[in-house]
């Protein structure tokens, strides 16, 4: 979906993986983008973790690469149209990863959704709010 550019999506198309993780440090570094409050994760966890990611560096690196690819970049935005029931659209307002203004190009190309924007989260709502989250859902239908 297009949306308005960001540090994120400049990162990927010059090549970067902001996501990558290969150390503790950089685990760190990849929280402080996903959350808009990363989680406390004490020692040994986050070493683990970060051995556990940068174990899978490589599939992470093609999956990201494989999505931001020109051919597929925007291929969602082409089909939103035959989606033909109905779509709750949740997005965090400090989402660092994909800005709000995809969540409004969704609204734009489907012709029966809703959308709910969520303060204090990042990319993670489930993680961050998900007493909100629950919220949302539990009004579906609308």
């Amino acid at each position: 979906m297009p949306f308005t550019d960001n540090a994120f999506s400049i990162a990927v198309r010059t090549g970067e993986n902001p996501f990558a993780v290969h150390n503790r440090a950089d685990l760190h570094r990849q929280m402080a983008l996903v959350f808009s409050t990363p989680p406390f994760l004490p020692w040994p966890v986050d070493l683990a973790l970060a051995r556990q990611r940068a174990a899978n560096a490589d599939f992470e690196s093609a999956v990201l690469t494989q999505i931001s690819a020109p051919d597929q970049r925007y291929a969602l935005a082409a089909r939103l149209a035959d989606i033909r029931m109905p779509v709750l659209l949740l997005w965090c307002r400090q989402d660092r990863v994909i800005d709000l203004s995809a969540m409004h190009a969704f609204r734009a190309g489907l012709t029966d959704s809703r959308s709910v924007v969520l303060e204090g989260c990042g990319h993670m709502p489930l993680m961050e709010r998900p007493k909100a989250v629950a919220k949302a859902i539990a009004a579906w239908p609308w």
